[in-house]
């Protein structure tokens, strides 16, 4: 996988600024190694290894910055891919979810309003979405995650009380869901990962 580094105006000034005092410094080092060299004391033995380890550190920092920068810019933008990446499979899995639901109740309603086949209502799921619902990023829209919740506690109501759906609960809850899969797919469009 190849990367490109895009540089800011900011962090060129940042590295020439660096580089500068590096160099000042270099050949400040240079002309006082060769000033004390032809003393041959202590003195010069001691400054030469003091301006080098400056040297050496100043040069050092400044790699560490550049790699630094590089990673942490590098990190986030995976981050990102990632969270939009987890967002994208996790309101697909939930689409695919309300779409065997909505069959489910399509094709039972009435069986269910009459106290029949209501064990299809077990194959009713909403685990999906109790699965994502905290795993989701900050692409997807408010709005999205209270339509999903709204179907959510709609779809658990409709299991739990048997004796209770109609018709109308029925339809309600099929409408609903169909809302909410359309929001979905305006979502699953809008947060689609780029490779």
């Amino acid at each position: 996988m190849r990367r490109e580094i895009k540089l800011t105006v900011k962090s060129i000034l940042i590295i020439t600024v660096f580089i500068i005092i590096a160099t000042i410094l270099l050949v400040y080092a240079t002309i006082m190694l060769i000033d004390y060299s032809r003393k041959a004391d202590d003195t010069a033995s001691a400054v030469i290894s003091l301006i080098g380890n400056i040297t050496g550190g100043i040069i050092g920092g400044i790699v560490a910055y550049i790699v630094a920068a590089f990673q942490v810019k590098s990190t986030i933008e995976y981050d990102g891919y990632k969270s939009v990446s987890t967002s994208y499979s996790l309101l697909r899995m939930v689409k695919s979810e309300l779409n065997n639901n909505k069959k489910i109740i399509s094709k039972f309603h009435e069986d269910f309003v009459n106290g029949e086949k209501t064990s299809h209502l077990d194959s009713i799921t909403s685990s999906y979405w109790s699965m994502s619902i905290d795993k989701l990023g900050p692409e997807v829209d408010e709005k999205t995650i209270e339509t999903l919740q709204e179907c959510h506690l709609m779809l658990e109501a409709y299991k739990k009380q048997p004796e209770k759906i109609s018709i109308k609960a029925s339809e309600d809850i099929i409408i609903k869901i169909s809302n909410a899969i359309k929001l979905l797919e305006d979502n699953i469009k809008s947060i689609k990962p780029i490779k």
